[in-house]
């Protein structure tokens, strides 16, 4: 058994596959950014817009797409 023993099942019979606690307060299902660094992010797009916010973000070590600033910024209003 790997290193991934401990979350997977290796019986074939067993309905779980994986084990994974959901935290929706921390981050949606399925989501590579918790809602608290998509917030951080959120506010460095507003502040310096896309690329120039994608440049800022890196000297934080967190990994982000000029693109995908902008989408933040565009879906702050549906955020709430």
């Amino acid at each position: 058994m790997g290193w991934f023993g401990d979350f997977f099942c290796d019986d074939p019979t067993c309905g779980k596959v994986t084990f994974a606690e959901q935290m929706p307060v921390i981050a949606q299902r399925y989501a590579r950014k918790t809602q608290r660094i998509k917030e951080r992010l959120r506010q460095i797009g507003f502040e310096s817009g896309g690329e120039a916010g994608k440049r800022l973000s890196y000297l934080f070590d967190i990994s982000i797409s000029g693109d995908q600033m902008i989408r933040l910024v565009r879906t702050a209003s549906e955020a709430g």
